[in-house]
């Protein structure tokens, strides 16, 4: 996640904006936000990508801090998406998306002690 922040890439974007409406709002009656934006095909590859291709490869391009370095992340993603496909890429997403709904829909907040006792923990 840390590397899709350093990229600003929409589809961490976008799962921030969901993890943003599943908490509890502070003002009920505002309004709810439109639909959020689609991701574009450039940003789905990027996140595949980071998460598929050899890790020290993206980190050198991700961390790299030189003159020419969105270039060459630019050049790394499409020449990965190429091998992959880009019609696997909607796949690719899609299940990774089932397994974050699955993660977010299963996280529980704790129950709080009647008496107010504090955690030991």
């Amino acid at each position: 996640m840390a590397m899709l922040e350093l990229l600003n890439n929409a589809c961490l974007t976008q799962l921030r904006r969901r993890q943003d409406a599943t908490a509890p709002q502070e003002d009920p009656t505002a309004p709810a936000e439109d639909q959020p934006e689609k991701y574009s095909m450039y940003a789905l590859a990027e996140f595949v990508w980071i998460h598929a291709a050899p890790k020290e490869e993206v980190v050198r391009l991700v961390a790299g801090g030189g003159f020419d370095d969105a270039a060459a992340i630019r050049r790394a993603v499409l020449s990965f998406a190429d091998q992959v496909g880009f019609a696997s890429l909607g796949e690719i997403v899609a299940g990774m998306t089932q397994e974050m709904n699955a993660i977010m829909s299963a996280q529980t907040e704790g129950i709080k002690d009647p008496d107010g006792a504090p955690s030991k923990n």
